[in-house]
């Protein structure tokens, strides 16, 4: 079978190439049987139309953009696959060089994320909105109304970077030899410090 996915070593080929290894299946590159093709979402889309890709593991708003306009069916939601039905796919990072010289902007940047998801989760109608027309901003096409609304159904905001999903993810990586190490390597990846921070200054609860 020919797969798509939006490149290798992204988050969706870490957990497509995991699944196959749990299916006792790999990839063509792997002498085995599953083709593995990176592609950009919209390109992925348009073989998948055509009938030149069988699946594809992407995020939103591809998957649903795939069902409805490429007629295709949701196998598996991976949300399914994880415990508590969340993990990362998109995470705040600072290069610690600027962390050590501008503490003050970081703390800023965080406080502005936290009030942001914490906007979108009490707003959910204003936020789609929001969302809509940014998109049209920077691509200059909108997104169909149900299409947004399905995608964003379907995905979680948070400022909690879901530590153990983020290390479940370079265990996997390294099993699939992308990398030399696995979580045991990164011990100081995660700095909450901050992020707590702003998270009391506002009277929420602090990550462990």
């Amino acid at each position: 079978k020919r797969v798509g996915v939006p490149q290798t070593g992204s988050t969706q080929d870490i957990s497509l190439r995991h699944a196959l290894q749990q299916a006792q299946l790999s990839s063509t590159d792997k002498g085995g049987t599953v083709s593995v093709l990176p592609n950009a979402p919209a390109d992925t889309l348009t073989l998948f139309v055509k009938r030149d890709l069988d699946a594809a593991w992407v995020p939103e708003p591809w998957v649903t953009r795939l069902v409805k306009e490429g007629k295709g069916t949701l196998l598996s939601d991976e949300r399914d696959l994880w415990s508590g039905r969340q993990f990362a796919t998109t995470v705040v990072i600072v290069r610690k060089k600027f962390l050590d010289e501008h503490p003050d902007l970081v703390q800023k940047f965080l406080a502005a994320h936290v009030e942001t998801v914490a906007y979108i989760k009490a707003h959910p109608d204003e936020s789609r909105k929001l969302v809509s027309d940014r998109i049209k901003t920077l691509t200059g096409k909108t997104l169909p109304a149900d299409i947004l609304t399905q995608a964003l159904s379907r995905t979680d905001f948070t400022y909690d970077p879901l530590r153990e999903t983020v290390l479940t993810f370079s265990d996997w990586a390294k099993s699939l030899g992308y990398g030399k190490e696995d979580r045991s390597g990164l011990p100081d990846l995660f700095d909450l410090k901050p992020l707590n921070s702003a998270l009391t200054a506002t009277g929420k609860p602090a990550i462990p």
